[in-house]
């Protein structure tokens, strides 16, 4: 078995996070952007989609633990 070709180019992550939350799948858009947290902690894109995501998942808690932690809030 051979490893997927993911992309390591951190905007491209939340893009592809947004487009697998437009397609309900929440789960899937989350695990891409775990891979590059130190980048996500600059993100404010990337903070909404892991909130969008958290609501998709029904874990209100955890979506708005997001949406604070974007930053300029």
């Amino acid at each position: 078995m051979t490893r997927k070709k993911e992309s390591k180019y951190p905007p491209l992550l939340v893009v592809l996070g947004q487009s697998l939350i437009a397609l309900d799948s929440a789960d899937a858009a989350w695990s891409p952007l775990q891979r590059r947290r130190n980048w996500i902690r600059r993100s404010a894109a990337a903070y909404e989609v892991m909130g969008d995501a958290y609501l998709k998942q029904k874990v209100a808690p955890m979506a708005i633990s997001s949406y604070e932690k974007m930053p300029g809030n």
